[in-house]
């Protein structure tokens, strides 16, 4: 018999395997034993012991015929001499890692009929098994990755993710084999990751391999060349080793699971350790050889989840059954030996140890049967077995196995096959078996269980279909809004959102809001009456700095990396004393949203640009004040989170988007203080967007800093876009050019003429982008800024302007334009001609020096 017991420095089988076993997001053996409750488990575990001794007892003791095989054979089914690490010649890693050590525990070496048997161990396994351990491989590297949130593509692994987009994803640039699943492309071969994985894992693991610059030798395997052409930007060829990019293909996409199966093997054996009294696992796992892991180990487990042939020492030892366990994939009590040595072994003689035959003994029929006696008075003793431990440390390494505690050795060689049939009747004593809970598989994601979210998402109602609606009367929606009840406020706000949306039969056309006055009044009644409550508008014509929306960001950012951030209590947090209502900042939230949707529909735009309550009261929710502090940002509303102030400032941005080619803010010559107060808050939020130093830089320098997009053109800043479109239509009229030039403060003007000037082209790289169609309206837009704030400066600004010399404003102008008129061809200088003739007059108002609203004088020819 083989020695599975402690004495021999080789731990129990069952603690192997879990020494082996990956976290149930690598299992490649199926996960249903994981479903038993508690007492089928203990009914279970104490039928398999008993079994397990039955067996064990049949079974002559005498070694198997085979040599063990090395662990990367035993689980990838590879023949060690195809692969060509089993001629420590040729295997420049080493066979002395690759086999396990057949000495015992005295030194001596394997016993005489232990002999290899021709072929014995070159045996392949079926294509069945090969076909389904690649599955189960394919499917715990799937899970892997999944988890690390980089999906691999289904064309790869054969497993059907609807979380891969193609579009998006890191491995767009694979190419998947067409003829093999499992495998990619490489120099024109199919590279098959189930094979890849383990020729590295033989080889000693990644780390190994690329400490000793080996990845050539692999090559063989695939039939890679060494080499291979790859086209540089000057159209020459130059040589890439294949050897480094077939170790970079493993890196990425094998080296997560490699890790994850190395770390669980260290965390297994030191768990296993700890249960034997601090004694080591004899796994022979160094930590510093990667994947190598499971080449030295002694018996048990060659990889996850596949039974292997142990060592045989010279000395023979009992053989003890090992207790089941509900969380590892059971074993059978016999010796580790080929399958048709196992189906055929009462039948067909084997190579024995002793002189023991192979046919069962008159004493082990009773054995059997008092087995299966013992198995019925431990289910009748269910509940004692649930509440027995094992005694840690307390009993020796003999008896962890549970089986006698007496030791029964072996007959001498001359014995015969009479003596083990006057052998007297063993008393099986009482185990004691340990209890393991059964655990609970969770699909989880950040610490929730996405698969429960799921099922309780199915069954929630869905929403409403628009036809359910029917006709809406106007007049009840607003009635609903008057009566602020919270179930009335939901169902009208609701109902407007869904018509605000719909288009009418003409293009332009939709919800026409001019048609109801008291509907419009009412839903401003309800945003002011949510911000502010009864508290004033008050304004003040006062030069603080700009809060810029990159600092606002950056204090949410600050905000909630403190301790406990999301215990604390924040501006625009919900009320608990206010009931079952929504938070006010929400409400806030959807009444601006549906306000913008209106301002999409061009019959809208004169009544809503008209409306001068409606614009003052959303740049008024959209204000950003310092704290108390000085040092953060607050929103000006008290219902606003600094998130919320967010969204409502895109919002204010996207009305006056859609309507600034409409809004006059001053019709008198002389402004009134709601024109003022317009003109400085609209000017306020546009800059904010604009001025922050860090973003104000050239095309060129943007584009490095946000980086090249995977597909489509660079596009310029989003908003910033919005907000010089949105202050260009705004200072256009003459008129609104006054009112600005009395509502802003210097330091203002000349803080967003200096971000503007840095927003120029500078380098050839910067006009070679601005050739695109995008960037080239980003450039209009700012020139046109520019000549605006040249025109609505007072003189002592405008003589700053020309003469500043680190701003360079001239230069950069001059040379800008030169540039354009020098643009290649006709073609090239009509696409800059409005840029050019903007930006000269832009540098004659600045060179001139005077009041552009003083019309006393006549202006020069």
């Amino acid at each position: 018999m083989l020695p599975q017991n402690g004495q021999n420095g080789l731990q129990p089988r069952s603690t192997q395997q879990q020494s082996f076993m990956p976290p149930s997001s690598m299992n490649f053996d199926n996960p249903n034993h994981m479903n038993l409750d508690a007492s089928a488990a203990a009914k279970q575990m104490a039928s398999l012991s008993a079994v397990g001794l039955a067996r064990v007892a049949k079974v002559p003791p005498g070694p198997s015929a085979v040599h063990p095989q090395p662990p990367g054979s035993a689980y990838m089914g590879i023949n060690a001499h195809a692969a060509g690490f089993d001629n420590p010649a040729g295997n420049p890693f080493g066979a002395a890692n690759t086999y396990p050590n057949a000495q015992g525990p005295n030194g001596g070496s394997l016993a005489p009929n232990m002999g290899d048997v021709p072929g014995a161990n070159r045996q392949q396994p079926p294509a069945a098994t090969l076909k389904q351990r690649q599955r189960n491989f394919l499917n715990g590297l799937n899970s892997v990755m999944v988890a690390k949130n980089t999906p691999l593509p289904p064309a790869l692994t054969g497993i059907p993710n609807p979380q891969y987009d193609p579009n998006t994803s890191t491995w767009k640039t694979l190419e998947p084999s067409t003829t093999e699943v499992g495998a990619f492309r490489l120099a024109g071969k199919d590279i098959d990751l189930f094979k890849l994985w383990g020729l590295v894992f033989q080889a000693g693991g990644h780390a190994k391999l690329t400490q000793l610059n080996a990845w050539a030798s692999l090559l063989p395997q695939f039939n890679l060349p060494e080499t291979i052409s790859t086209p540089r930007q000057d159209g020459q060829q130059t040589a890439q080793p294949v050897g480094r990019i077939l170790q970079y293909y493993y890196q990425v996409i094998l080296g997560s699971f490699e890790e994850l199966y190395r770390k669980n093997v260290m965390d297994q054996q030191r768990k296993a350790s700890q249960s034997r009294g601090g004694q080591p696992v004899g796994s022979g796992f160094d930590p510093s050889q990667g994947g190598a892991s499971g080449q030295q180990g002694d018996g048990g487990m060659g990889m996850i989840g596949q039974p292997q042939s142990p060592v045989v020492g010279s000395t023979p030892f009992s053989l003890q059954a090992i207790p089941p366990s509900p969380h590892t994939r059971q074993p059978s009590a016999t010796p580790s030996m080929p399958s048709h040595n196992l189906h055929g072994m009462e039948g067909s003689p084997v190579p024995s140890l002793g002189g023991h035959s192979g046919q069962p003994s008159t004493s082990n029929i009773d054995l059997e049967q008092d087995a299966f006696n013992n198995k019925r008075k431990l289910e009748s003793e269910e509940p004692d077995l649930k509440r027995a431990r094992q005694k840690t440390g307390s009993e020796p390494p003999d008896n962890l196995n549970g089986v006698s505690d007496r030791k029964e050795t072996i007959a001498p060689a001359g014995s015969s096959s009479s003596q083990s049939t006057s052998q007297p009747k063993r008393q099986l004593s009482r185990r004691k078996i340990e209890y393991w809970p059964i655990e609970r598989e969770l699909d989880t994601h950040g610490g929730r269980d996405l698969r429960l979210l799921e099922d309780d998402w199915s069954q929630r109602k869905p929403l409403r279909d628009v036809n359910e609606w029917g006709k809406v009367d106007i007049e009840a929606v607003t009635m609903s809004l008057r009566s602020r009840l919270s179930f009335e406020i939901s169902y009208a706000l609701t109902t407007l959102t869904l018509i605000s949306t719909m288009k009418g039969q003409t293009p332009g056309t939709g919800f026409p809001i001019a048609q109801c006055d008291d509907l419009m009044e009412e839903l401003l009644d309800l945003l002011e009456e949510e911000a502010f409550g009864d508290m004033p508008d008050t304004f003040q014509m006062s030069d603080p700095s700009i809060i810029t929306h990159r600092e606002i960001v950056n204090a949410i950012h600050e905000d909630e990396l403190q301790p406990f951030a999301s215990l604390k209590i924040r501006q625009g947090a919900k009320d608990r004393n206010t009931g079952p209502k929504p938070r006010p900042g929400h409400t806030i939230l959807v009444i601006m949203n549906v306000l913008r949707n209106l301002t999409i529909f061009s019959e809208n735009h004169a009544f809503m640009a008209s409306h001068t309550r409606f614009l003052e009261l959303f740049l008024r929710v959209s204000r950003v004040v310092r704290a108390e502090d000085g040092r953060l940002p607050r929103a000006a509303s008290a219902a606003f989170t600094l998130s919320d102030v967010i969204n409502a400032r895109k919002d204010t941005l996207h009305v006056f988007l859609n309507l600034s080619h409409l809004v006059h803010l001053s019709p008198n010559p002389i402004p009134s203080t709601s024109a003022l107060r317009m003109a400085n808050r609209v000017f306020e939020l546009m800059a904010s967007y604009i001025v922050d130093p860090e973003e104000a830089i050239s095309p060129v320098s943007y584009v490095r800093q946000v980086g090249l997009p995977h597909n489509g053109p660079v596009k310029p800043p989003p908003h910033p876009e919005i907000a010089l479109q949105v202050f260009t239509l705004l200072a256009h009229p003459d008129m609104n050019r006054q009112v600005f030039a009395r509502a802003v403060s210097q330091v203002r003007i000349w803080s967003l003429f200096e971000a503007l000037v840095h927003r120029l082209p500078i380098v050839d790289l910067d006009f070679q982008l601005l050739s695109q169609d995008i960037w080239l309206g980003y450039l209009e837009k700012l020139v046109m800024a520019i000549y605006a704030l040249a025109f609505l400066s007072p003189p002592s600004l405008k003589r700053r302007m020309k003469g500043d010399r680190g701003l360079g404003f001239s230069r950069v102008m001059m040379r800008m334009v030169q540039k354009f008129m020098l643009a290649g061809g006709p073609q090239g200088r009509a696409n800059f001609t409005v840029s050019a003739k903007r930006a000269v007059e832009a540098l004659k108002l600045i060179d001139d020096g005077r009041d552009s609203f003083d019309t006393s004088e006549a202006a020069p020819p």
